[in-house]
């Protein structure tokens, strides 16, 4: 096998890894009868909050410790709303991606001093 195609292969495997993890995710809330479809938005909160606490405690297992309560408490709060107020499970789903999106990049934007590459007139 030539190099570059190792090295497509390695690629392919490691921008992959996140993606399987979250549909291997989705599959086991499938199967407990949840529709999940805010798995774009975990991802997105657990590594701002990931990046964000490692950054600023310069430790990277800090970063994890805090991606892990903070995705801990959004999962609660996804269940509230879809299980205990019996709301849409999509719509929350979509609700919650929208919600990430947008909160991670104001969040970025404040606590890491990026601003947007254009400006809107």
């Amino acid at each position: 096998m030539s190099p570059e195609v190792q090295m497509v292969l390695s690629y392919t495997l490691v921008g992959a890894t996140p993606l399987i993890l979250a549909a291997l995710g989705g599959l086991f809330s499938e199967r407990a009868g949840v529709i999940n479809i805010g798995l774009e938005g975990f991802m997105l909160f657990g590594a701002f909050f990931s990046a964000l606490f490692a950054a600023k405690s310069g430790n990277w297992f800090v970063g994890l410790g805090a991606a892990l309560i903070v995705l801990a408490v959004i999962g609660w709060l996804y269940a509230v709303f879809t299980v205990t107020l019996k709301c849409d499970q999509v719509v929350s789903g979509v609700a919650m991606n929208m919600l990430a999106s947008g909160l991670t990049l104001f969040l970025v934007q404040v606590f890491f001093d990026r601003r947007r590459s254009f400006i809107l007139p």
